[in-house]
């Protein structure tokens, strides 16, 4: 015996559709939760970058900051060490000793010291208003008042004031002094006769120039 079906074929017909449209909105909400899921991973993932980037930002402002120290110190070390190389030429020069030993060698019985003073590079430099700065060096221009160049006063040096019986004493002085190898150069600044009751002799300054090349012990 066949089996009656007494359920309407309009009521079947809304059941199926009742079913498909649960069946879709179950997943237009699971593709809604996906999106959502997805917008919230892309958010966490993008918050994410941007503070990476935040850091890779700050970490090159350090970097940068620290080159540009790094650079200053490069400078300044530069400068420093223009500057040692400067006083090293400077204060270069022989010894003490070894300029006392020539001086002492260069003596005899005709010649007396009445002062002398022994400079260093860079100790000592006339200055006056009218003077020239020509870098290292401070040269007094000649004038109508007779004030001559003196640019070796700025190189290591000695001043030497003394008394020699003639001027042929003077002249042997000079020689042996010029002969040491200490000395570059040997300048006679002034010379006058200088008489006594009994007697006369020459008064007469000297500047000699040391050797700068020589290196210092």
């Amino acid at each position: 015996m066949s089996e009656i079906n007494l359920i309407p074929s309009s009521y079947q017909q809304f059941l199926r559709i009742r079913r498909w449209i649960g069946s879709f909105g179950l997943v237009y909400g699971i593709l809604i939760a996906a999106i959502i899921a997805s917008k919230v991973f892309l958010s966490f993932g993008i918050d994410a970058e941007a503070s990476a980037i935040e850091r890779l930002k700050a970490d090159k402002r350090l970097v940068l900051n620290k080159k540009t120290k790094l650079d200053r110190l490069h400078e300044d070390r530069s400068t420093l060490e223009n500057r040692v190389a400067v006083l090293n030429k400077l204060r270069g020069g022989p010894p003490v000793r070894d300029v006392f030993l020539s001086i002492d060698r260069a003596m005899d019985e005709d010649v007396w010291f009445l002062d002398w003073k022994f400079m260093r590079a860079g100790e000592f430099v006339e200055g006056q208003p009218r003077s020239v700065n020509t870098g290292y060096f401070i040269v007094i221009p000649e004038d109508g008042s007779g004030t001559k160049e003196r640019a070796w006063r700025v190189q290591t040096h000695m001043e030497i004031k003394a008394q020699a019986l003639d001027h042929s004493s003077l002249a042997d002085f000079v020689r042996r002094l010029s002969e040491q190898g200490v000395f570059e150069d040997v300048k006679v600044l002034t010379t006058r006769i200088h008489r006594y009751p009994a007697t006369q002799v020459v008064d007469f300054e000297l500047a000699v120039i040391v050797d700068g090349q020589r290196d210092a012990s």
